[in-house]
């Protein structure tokens, strides 16, 4: 008797008319028509589950499933031929088709939560070595290869953009592309310092927490004890004024509860959604302290 396996069971979330779809407008199957887009995804996604090392590990691990070929839709691979594809077809098919699933995925959340908290950061993607001669011309002292931009729901612990760029793009010249959203709040580092986008997530109508550089320019006119039973120590409202942009607004600032890191760490255009968030998500790892950017 046949059963479905788990790796079966992930790929029904994966529409296969919509890769059909979006590979006929690319032209995506032109170059190997026997290797087809589909066929190919499902290797690279076999690839990056099972944490494969070369296209040797890939084609033996995959091609050992034989009795599952057929319910997967698919046949066995050649590494040549995989190679091929990897090198030919076109990659923008597999981000159209993430970004379409993102899209869904953010649609029925949206649907769903009255409330939207988005989570934004980057992370490298570290390659040196034999073959990756080319990323040594882009490559920064912190990173040789590419950097990935991120942005996931909070609650749903959903990805709704994600970007691929060289590691000399700095977070918020690619944070100035989304597309923003009234009513979300927006959390980032100290690498989002950009004023005039602060000012257009203000705009926009919604709310941004962040951590201030120690040179901001920023005036206290008042301060309101807390009780201490959420992580905040202490709270000052503030003004903050960017003259470069014409751009005033109030905010608040809160403290971490460590003694050893008093120091203003959070910033949002609108103080009371801000204790509000903080109370709904506790202690939250993106409040942890850590390595920042200055």
């Amino acid at each position: 008797m046949y059963n479905n396996t788990r790796f079966h069971q992930l790929l029904e979330a994966l529409p296969r008319n919509l890769i059909d779809r979006i590979s006929s407008s690319l032209q995506a199957g032109r170059y190997d028509k026997s290797f087809k887009p589909y066929d190919h995804l499902l290797a690279l996604l076999y690839g990056q589950i099972s944490g494969v090392r070369s296209l040797r590990e890939l084609e033996t691990g995959f091609n050992a499933q034989a009795a599952h070929h057929y319910h997967l839709g698919t046949g066995p691979i050649r590494r040549s031929t995989l190679s091929d594809a990897n090198q030919r077809r076109n990659p923008v098919l597999f981000k159209t088709v993430t970004e379409q699933l993102m899209a869904f995925m953010h649609g029925k959340q949206r649907r769903e939560l009255t409330e939207l908290t988005y989570l934004l950061d980057s992370t490298p993607i570290q390659l040196k070595g034999h073959g990756f001669d080319w990323a040594e011309a882009s490559a920064t002292s912190r990173n040789q290869g590419l950097k990935v931009h991120l942005m996931i729901e909070q609650r749903g612990h959903t990805p709704v953009y994600l970007n691929i760029t060289s590691p000399t793009v700095n977070d918020v010249v690619d944070a100035r592309h989304l597309r923003l959203e009234a009513d979300a709040t927006y959390v980032f580092d100290k690498g989002y310092c950009d004023y005039g986008w602060w000012q257009q997530i203000d705009e926009a109508g919604a709310t941004f927490v962040t951590r201030f550089k120690r040179n901001a320019a920023i005036q206290v006119v008042a301060q309101n004890p807390c009780d201490g039973k959420v992580i905040l120590s202490a709270e000052q409202v503030i003004k903050m004024a960017i003259t470069a942009c014409g751009y005033a607004a109030s905010a608040c600032i809160v403290k971490a509860s460590h003694p050893s890191s008093w120091r203003p760490t959070i910033w949002t255009v609108q103080p009371r959604i801000l204790l509000n968030f903080i109370a709904s998500v506790g202690r939250s790892s993106c409040f942890s302290s850590g390595s920042s950017k200055t």
